[in-house]
């Protein structure tokens, strides 16, 4: 075999090995290992659903369900029964876990990605929810915000059946599982 047979050779050989590493082998970029999985099993295949569009689904349909993604910038620290997450362009939502079926780790999530199966509605947050959801947040909150809570909020929820996390630290994975 003379040296430019050697270089096909190679360059064929590393295209296939490349192709082994496809998308097949992510979940939206993030490798498949690096995902943590809490509830039911998720179909990733499935397009995605911004906010916004979980919203004028509701007003024209009267439901949204599906898959969603964004990024946990809270969560519940006391049961981990419920978190918030944002999209790149800033909108939040809340996310419920699904009949309290089942939980996420109650901290070091924030700034994690979160793949969420649910069901999207506008629902009424009390004046009592909204403040008991502020002292759930890892203390975070401070008590003078809390203590400003009187109005009732209509927002915008997901009630989560299935959720993937990438990333959860090992030890926080492990907490979890124990508890």
């Amino acid at each position: 075999m003379n040296f430019r047979s050697l270089q096909l050779f190679a360059a064929s050989c590393f295209c296939i090995l490349l192709s082994c590493f496809n998308e097949e082998d992510t979940i939206h970029g993030i490798p498949r290992d690096h995902w943590s999985s809490f509830g039911d099993s998720i179909d990733v295949n499935q397009p995605l659903i911004s906010m916004q569009e979980g919203k004028n689904r509701l007003a024209a349909y009267e439901d949204a369900s599906g898959l969603f993604l964004g990024e946990i910038i809270e969560s519940c620290g006391k049961l981990g029964c419920w978190m918030i997450v944002s999209e790149e362009n800033g909108d939040t939502v809340q996310v419920f876990m699904k009949q309290h079926e089942f939980f996420i780790p109650k901290d070091s999530l924030e700034g994690l990605t979160a793949l969420i199966q649910g069901r999207a509605h506008m629902d009424t947050l009390s004046a009592e929810l909204h403040k008991e959801l502020l002292l759930d947040s890892n203390g975070t909150e401070t008590s003078g915000k809390i203590q400003e809570m009187n109005d009732v909020l209509i927002q915008f929820i997901i009630e989560a059946s299935g959720i993937l996390i990438a990333d959860v630290p090992d030890g926080v994975l492990k907490k979890h599982q124990d508890s």
